[in-house]
């Protein structure tokens, strides 16, 4: 859930801060900030506790239990990014945002813009290193060859193995 509240708040902040910058009162840049994010924050909320719900429907009572609580927890830092933070914002004192800060973004953004080649390269070689290795990985949860070698049991199939767990 930290990585929910710390996106939404950035976003929520990015577009309070840019409406401060534009000469706006902290009320009004609150509520124009919500304006600005609410849908795109609702379909990223929705589709998050969506996801988390189904896993809700699981059998395994644990992972059923996960599922359930991150769903209500999406669902709780959505209402607190959007209830919450434009009314702490309209009344929490605050400097005004220097326009600089504006230029320095811009500046950066150009920057990134001239690289765009290099980076998309660089990160479409790591996407595939990391598929290689995504497709080199072996999982092995048998419970009967997962034992040590030094490990001795009177288990040596799975019958055994089921008639052990019944007792």
């Amino acid at each position: 859930w930290s990585s929910d509240v710390c996106s939404s708040d950035l976003h929520f902040l990015g577009a309070f801060r840019r409406h401060r910058a534009n000469g706006s009162l902290p009320a009004s840049a609150a509520q124009r900030a919500a304006h600005d994010i609410r849908w795109p924050l609702l379909f990223t909320t929705a589709t998050k506790m969506l996801g988390f719900g189904s896993l809700s429907l699981h059998a395994i009572p644990a992972v059923a239990s996960f599922g359930a609580f991150a769903a209500l927890g999406t669902g709780l830092v959505h209402l607190l990014v959007l209830m919450i933070l434009p009314t702490w914002l309209s009344v929490a004192p605050g400097p005004v945002p220097k326009a600089s800060s504006a230029l320095q973004a811009h500046a950066f953004a150009d920057w990134l813009q001239r690289r765009k080649t290099w980076l998309l390269a660089a990160s479409g070689v790591l996407t595939l290193c990391g598929a290689a290795g995504w497709l080199m990985l072996h999982v092995d949860n048998d419970p009967l060859t997962v034992r040590s070698e030094e490990h001795t049991s009177e288990l040596q199939s799975h019958s055994d193995l089921v008639c052990r767990l019944l007792l």
